[in-house]
């Protein structure tokens, strides 16, 4: 890989660079020391410098993902929780939907070892007694759910999680889950952050 191709590549996956290259409001030669710094380069500084001048922001545009995201909506829940765990039963799992003080709030997504489950933090405790103790990994409370309800099909969309984790990653707002449902997307942050994640989406959304 050449010096400009690795540059490119760095460059691509950092939107608010790519945003100050647009408005062409930073220095190349600042910017070649930094990514020098941030990543170990071993490339001379004047190498970077030339590899930014010849890097188009237009590259790292979203082909089209915006276009797909007109018409979106977004709705917000506070006061969330999440459990973690290595449960394996589904007859548990089935246990938690069939209770009637969980079954219509609770969301659950499964992978091949771990399993998590959001619930209003009223209720936590209630689909905590479900589990023993040895099986739950992880506890997360205080979150804020941004849900997403997309009103194009995206399923052939190139660049769309990555669209989303770029916009939140601008206001350096960290991603605590996510849950992919398409045509809805549920992303959760801290409660600190919910705030602030629901402008960056909702700026996202109406561009």
């Amino acid at each position: 890989m050449s010096a400009s191709q690795e540059i490119s590549q760095l460059l691509m996956q950092d939107a608010a660079v790519n945003k100050c290259l647009t408005n062409g409001v930073i220095n190349s030669r600042a910017l070649a020391k930094f990514l020098i710094k941030k990543y170990g380069l071993t490339y001379s500084e004047e190498a970077v410098v030339s590899a930014i001048r010849r890097y188009s922001p237009s590259a790292a545009k979203d082909n089209g993902v915006g276009n797909l995201l007109q018409g979106a909506m977004l709705f917000t829940k506070s006061n969330v929780s999440c459990l973690t765990t290595d449960e394996g039963s589904q007859e548990k799992f089935a246990a938690v939907l069939n209770d009637e003080k969980l079954n219509k709030n609770v969301r659950i997504s499964r992978a091949k070892k771990y399993t998590k489950l959001f619930v209003y933090e009223k209720e936590f405790e209630v689909l905590r007694s479900h589990f023993l103790d040895d099986k739950v990994r992880r506890v997360q409370q205080n979150l804020v759910e941004l849900r997403i309800l997309l009103s194009k099909d995206v399923h052939d969309a190139v660049g769309l999680l990555a669209k989303l984790g770029s916009q939140l990653a601008m206001y350096d707002l960290p991603i605590q889950e996510m849950i992919v449902s398409l045509p809805e997307l549920l992303v959760y942050v801290k409660e600190e952050d919910g705030l602030k994640a629901q402008e960056a989406l909702m700026k996202l959304l109406s561009q």
